[in-house]
């Protein structure tokens, strides 16, 4: 199985868990099944397109290379399902396992920049 997830607004996050102030990256990440024999609702990242929005342009990333690093910045929101874009990916492929035709939404969530918050 395997499913098409376009994210938005997705902030990574740096090694303290603190979102990376002004960074948003919107694309589409293909989800497919780990082990359904272990967890049928379990999935792994097998491939990230940036769009045009993001300030690398359109792009496809690689596990491996110059870009690994926001490749990992970016599995980890999906893969964490405490943050909204994780959930959100979460509940897109438990939706395609069940056969669930409803469309999911990423609800937006608002990043303040640093001159906002007074940092």
């Amino acid at each position: 199985m395997q499913i098409q997830f376009q994210f938005e607004e997705l902030s990574p996050r740096d090694d303290n868990g603190k979102p990376i102030i002004g960074m948003m990256l919107y694309g589409t990440a293909t989800l497919s099944s780990d082990d359904p024999d272990f967890d049928k609702y379990a999935f792994v990242v097998s491939s990230i397109r940036l769009d045009a929005e993001n300030a690398f342009g359109s792009y496809t990333l690689s596990r491996v290379g110059s870009h690994s690093w926001l490749w990992e910045q970016i599995t980890r929101e999906l893969y964490n399902d405490s943050c909204h874009i994780g959930r959100a990916a979460h509940e897109a492929f438990r939706e395609a396992i069940d056969g669930s035709s409803e469309p999911v939404s990423v609800p937006r969530q608002r990043v303040y920049s640093a001159l906002e918050v007074g940092v």
